[in-house]
């Protein structure tokens, strides 16, 4: 996955921040997905506009984390939003 892809939420989804965690309800597949502070994180900025290279530099800043680190956290997070379908595309 290239780092200049630039994630998108599907619009369908209803999501609910609780301390710092989020809580996604998949109303196509009546699932619910709880993501913890770091993958709440990335999620929140997965509104179209930012790519991934853009968010793993929210994250590195946020967690005072190596910038490869961060880079390898959110390709693993989006894959796993996208394995999930949350994502449009």
């Amino acid at each position: 996955m290239d780092i200049k892809y630039i994630p998108k939420r599907r619009t369908d989804i209803i999501s609910q921040d609780i301390d710092r965690e989020s809580l996604i309800l998949d109303s196509n597949g009546g699932v619910i997905h709880q993501l913890n502070p770091t993958a709440s994180m990335i999620w929140q900025n997965c509104d179209g506009s930012k790519s991934i290279s853009d968010i793993a530099n929210i994250l590195a800043e946020n967690y005072l984390i190596g910038e490869d680190v961060a880079i390898k956290d959110v390709l693993e997070t989006i894959i796993s939003f996208q394995e999930k379908s949350l994502l449009n595309g």
